[in-house]
């Protein structure tokens, strides 16, 4: 199932499935997944769609969606990790 048809028909599902990705882009340190997946989250909300702010939003998810959002790097901290990678 293509990533926007999961948001479509199971979007607590997909923001389960971010939040997993996020997870594991946190312990491996990769910074530009988790920027991604912060605009992700950011564009999502933005959308305003109150049955998807619904799911981002429960109780059981509001930390790990905070946790998301907090993951604000800017491009030149993005810039600098990818320099010292090499």
């Amino acid at each position: 199932m293509a990533p926007l048809a999961l948001l479509a028909w199971h979007p607590q599902r997909y923001v389960f499935s971010l939040l997993d990705l996020f997870d594991q882009a946190e312990d491996l340190e990769d910074t530009e997944a988790l920027h991604t997946i912060y605009r992700i989250f950011r564009n999502l909300i933005m959308l305003n769609e109150p049955n998807l702010l619904e799911v981002i939003f429960q109780k059981v998810l509001f930390m790990r969606v905070m946790g998301v959002l907090e993951c604000t790097y800017s491009a030149a901290a993005l810039v600098s990790s990818a320099f010292t990678k090499h």
